[in-house]
């Protein structure tokens, strides 16, 4: 019994030995092979649409006040406010381009012109309207002149200034910048124009005279805007309106 009884304890301690081995091998190998893969945080944000754009055109058309004869009370005026051209008008329009994006864009300026103040004879054509471009300089804390765009006719100007630019992610455009666009009419101008026999004041006269005129009066072109008519004995043809058309914009393109 004695012998039978030892047998069975010792295959019972063994057993227990073996689920003791067991469980510590099994702690053993959690303990020294488990393994952990951490991805972290995955994100992703809207890319950045950086570019601002301005205009202002409030002094473009100048007000001025206006006098006309009252018929009711000879000899009184009366003063209303107009944006007429005349002699001595000036006007600005001021614009900009900054920022950058995170995605490929087109920035694009544009200027047109739809009709201009002229005077016309034998071929020869006066503007008294004359246009400068300025842009913002930086180190000089001021507007400075682009070279050839200096007291010129508008189609010089859009020559210079138009542009489309394909602008990569993160790259700032070339044309970006801050702008000044001016013209002037000038007052008091006794130089001599594009028309043989006149300089500036006669044929800025000529051309206040032929806006003056009616035109179920005078001769109508095709162009709505246009006065034919003949002032002391000679042909002349205006255009007494003054139109452009101006955009700046910018645009994503595909990559």
């Amino acid at each position: 019994m004695k012998s039978t009884t030892k047998r069975r304890f010792l295959i019972i301690a063994s057993m227990v030995a073996l689920l003791v081995l067991v469980f510590a091998m099994s702690v053993s190998t959690f303990a020294k092979y488990t393994t952990s893969k951490e991805t972290g945080t995955q994100s992703t944000t809207v890319a950045k649409w950086g570019y601002v754009l301005e205009l202002d055109y409030a002094n473009f058309f100048e007000e001025y006040d206006l006098y006309t004869e009252d018929a009711l009370n000879p000899g009184a005026y009366l003063s209303s406010k107009t944006t007429k051209l005349r002699p001595q008008s000036e006007g600005e329009l001021t614009f900009s381009i900054r920022g950058t994006a995170e995605v490929k864009s087109r920035v694009a300026i544009n200027l047109s012109m739809n009709s201009n103040v002229t005077l016309t004879s034998d071929g020869k054509t006066y503007e008294p309207i004359k246009w400068t471009l300025s842009k913002w300089d930086d180190s000089a804390s001021t507007y400075v002149t682009v070279s050839g765009c200096d007291g010129v006719d508008l189609a010089t100007i859009t020559t210079k200034l138009n542009a489309t630019e394909d602008v990569d992610a993160g790259k700032t455009a070339s044309i970006a910048g801050k702008y000044q666009l001016s013209y002037i009419w000038v007052f008091n101008n006794e130089a001599a124009t594009e028309i043989t026999g006149l300089n500036g004041n006669q044929a800025d006269t000529v051309l206040g005279t032929m806006a003056d005129l009616d035109n179920e009066a005078s001769d109508s072109n095709a162009n709505e805007n246009e006065i034919t008519a003949t002032v002391e004995g000679v042909d002349y043809t205006a255009t007494t309106e003054l139109s452009i058309n101006f955009s700046i914009s910018v645009e994503q393109i595909a990559e």
